[in-house]
C-alpha cells in the first residue's frame, strides 16, 4: 500500500526536470514574463549532466533504495523522503533555470554581436568588391598609360632620330648658316608683322561681328513687329471673310426664297399659252403685272414696272402693224425670203407669228434653218442675279424677257 502510493508521487515528481528544461529550449517566460531566446541542446547538455549526478549523490537517493529494500517502512518516511527530493529537485531546477537565463543572454549578446559582425562582413565584402572592381579600371587604365607611354616613347624614338639626321644636315650644311640665319630673322620679322596682321584683321572681324549681331537683332525685332502685324492683319481679315461668308449665306437663303416667288409666278404667267382659253384675260393680266410689281419690290428690283411698260408699247406696235398690213402682207415677198402669213389675231398662227416677232425671229434667210431658242424656266444664277437685278431693261434677267413673250399672246 505504501509503496503503491509513494511510486506516483516518485512518478509525477521526476518529470519537472524535462519540463523545464523544454521550456527553456522552447523560449517559455520565466516570472517576468520576458521570452527568452531558443537555445541549442548541445549548449544545455553540460548541464543536464551535472543535475544527474548531483541527483544520485542526494539523500533522496540514499532513501528511496532504502524504502526500495525495506517495503515495510511507514508511508511517513516515505513521504518525508518524497518532499526533500523535491526539495533538491526544484533547488536543481532553480540553479539550471538561472544558469540557462544566463546563458541565453550570452546567446542573445553573441548573436547580436554575430549579426553586427555579419553586416560588417557583407559591408567589407562590398567594400571588397568595388575596391576590386576599382582596381581593375585603374589597372585597365594603367595597361593604357603603358601602351600611350611605349607610342610616345616609340615617337620620341624617331622625333630623336629626326633631329639627329637634322643635326648632321646643320652640321654639314654650316657653310651657308649665315644666309639661313638671316633668312630666318626674315622670317621672323614676316611671322611678327604677320600675327599683327592677324590681330588686326581679328579685331576688325570681331567688330564686324558684333555689328552684323546687332543688325541682325535688329532685323529679329523688326521682324517679330512685322509677324505681330501680319497676325493682327490676319486676324482682321479672318473675321471680315467670316463676315462676308455670313452675309453671302443670308444673301443666298432670302435670294432662294425671293427666285421660288418669281418663278411661281413666271410659271403660272406662262402657262397661259397659245390655245388658252381665259375667262377675263385683262383680269388675269392684272393680277400677273401687280404680282410681279410686288415681287420686283420685295426684291429692290425697279425696273419691273418699266419692263411691263415696255412689253406694253411692243405689244401695241405689233397690233398697229398687223391692223395695217391687211391681206396683203400674204402676197410680200423679200430678196431674203417671206413673210409669215398674219391672219386672225385671235387665231393660233396669230399667236405663232407673234411669238416668233417677240423673240427676233419672224425672218429667215434661203437654205438656212432658224429654230427659237430652248431655255428652260429657272432663276439666273447667283452671279447673274445682281447684275440683272441693276442694268437696263433690254438687259434684263432671262425670267423677265419670257415675261415680255408672254405678254404679246395676250
Amino acid at each position: 500500500m505504501c509503496s503503491a502510493q509513494a511510486t506516483p508521487e516518485l512518478n509525477r515528481s521526476t518529470p519537472s526536470w524535462p519540463q523545464t528544461a523544454s521550456a527553456a529550449g522552447r523560449g517559455d517566460t520565466h516570472g517576468s514574463g520576458h521570452a527568452t531566446p531558443f537555445a541549442s541542446p548541445t549548449k544545455l547538455a553540460p548541464h543536464h549532466s551535472i543535475f544527474m549526478a548531483n541527483l544520485q549523490r542526494s539523500p533522496t537517493a540514499k532513501g528511496s533504495a532504502l524504502f526500495s529494500e525495506t517495503p515495510g517502512s511507514s508511508s511517513t518516511k516515505v513521504i518525508e523522503s518524497l518532499h526533500e527530493q523535491i526539495d533538491v529537485l526544484s533547488r536543481t531546477n532553480l540553479q539550471l533555470s538561472t544558469q540557462s537565463q544566463g546563458l541565453l543572454s550570452k546567446l542573445e549578446d553573441t548573436q547580436d554581436r554575430e549579426g553586427r559582425l555579419v553586416k560588417s562582413l557583407s559591408g567589407l565584402k562590398n567594400e571588397n568588391e568595388t575596391l576590386k572592381s576599382l582596381l581593375t579600371r585603374e589597372s585597365d587604365h594603367l595597361k593604357d598609360l603603358e601602351s600611350s607611354l611605349t607610342d610616345l616613347n616609340e615617337q620620341c624614338n624617331a622625333l630623336n632620330r629626326h633631329n639627329k639626321e637634322m643635326r648632321a644636315k646643320i652640321s654639314s650644311n654650316s657653310h651657308g648658316g649665315s644666309s639661313l640665319d638671316e633668312e630666318l630673322l626674315m622670317v621672323q620679322a614676316q611671322y611678327s608683322s604677320l600675327l599683327e596682321a592677324q590681330e588686326m584683321a581679328r579685331s576688325h572681324y570681331d567688330a564686324e561681328i558684333a555689328r552684323l549681331k546687332e543688325e541682325l537683332q535688329e532685323l529679329t525685332a523688326q521682324h517679330a513687329q512685322t509677324a505681330d502685324r501680319f497676325e493682327g492683319d490676319s486676324q482682321r481679315l479672318t473675321d471680315a471673310i467670316a463676315e462676308l461668308s455670313l452675309g453671302n449665306r443670308e444673301f443666298q437663303e432670302m435670294y432662294r426664297a425671293q427666285s421660288d416667288a418669281v418663278d411661281g409666278a413666271f410659271q403660272r404667267a406662262l402657262e397661259y399659252g397659245p390655245g388658252t382659253q381665259l375667262d377675263n384675260p385683262a383680269e388675269q393680266y392684272n393680277s400677273l403685272k401687280q404680282e410681279l410689281v410686288d415681287i420686283g419690290a420685295e426684291m429692290d428690283i425697279a425696273t419691273v414696272e418699266r419692263d411691263i411698260a415696255d412689253m406694253q408699247t411692243v405689244k401695241l406696235q405689233r397690233v398697229r402693224n398687223v391692223s395695217n398690213s391687211g391681206s396683203n402682207a400674204a402676197k410680200r415677198t423679200s430678196f431674203y425670203g417671206s413673210m409669215s402669213p398674219v391672219a386672225d389675231a385671235h387665231s393660233d398662227s396669230a399667236r405663232n407669228t407673234s411669238a416668233g416677232l417677240g423673240l427676233g425671229l419672224g425672218l429667215g434667210l434661203p437654205g438656212v434653218k432658224r429654230s427659237l431658242s430652248k431655255r428652260r424656266v429657272g432663276t439666273p444664277t447667283m452671279s447673274e442675279a445682281p447684275v440683272a437685278a441693276a442694268e437696263s431693261p433690254s438687259a434684263a434677267s432671262p425670267a423677265l424677257r419670257r415675261a415680255r413673250g408672254s405678254a404679246a399672246f395676250q
